[in-house]
Formats: C-alpha cells, structure tokens, sequence
C-alpha cells in the first residue's frame, strides 16, 4: 500500500503529506489479519491461505506472545498443501 501511495504521489495523481499518510495507515485494518476479537482470553483470528500468510502469522505470535501457553485452531481445506 505504501509503495503504491509513494508511485501515486510521485506521479502527483494524489496530494497526501506525510502526516496524512501517517494518520491513514495507523487507522488502515485489514479484517482476518492478526485481528483481536478478544482479549481474556486473547483471541486474534488470522485468515492466512498460503505458506507466505503462515509464516507471517507465526512471526507476528512468536513476536507478541513468545513463551505464552497458545492454544491453535486450525481449518485447511483439502486442496490446500497442508504437508508444508
């Protein structure tokens, strides 16, 4: 998204400053990603789909939960490569 802002300004298709920039990604959520639905207990609900969006979501819980007792659920769906 970032990257895409920086080509649009460059380009002067939009006029944001660096301000407004900061403001709208600290407000920008993308539902299904590291989303907490709940906090006692944490629950956080991640629609990773591919082995890229697994490990990101594993970073992302090792960073913010290392040495914490988890508790995973986990749906695959046949098609997908489970093995990996």
């Amino acid at each position: 998204a970032l990257a895409a802002i920086e080509l649009l300004r460059k380009s002067s298709i939009i006029k944001i400053n660096q301000e407004g920039l900061c403001k709208g990604m600290k407000a920008a959520k993308m539902n299904g990603r590291f989303e907490i639905l709940g906090s006692n207990p944490c629950f956080i609900l991640d629609g990773a789909h591919n082995r890229e969006g697994v490990e990101a979501l594993i970073h992302a819980v090792d960073r913010h939960f290392f040495g914490k007792k988890l508790l995973y659920v986990v749906g695959v769906l046949a098609d997908k490569e489970v093995d990996q």
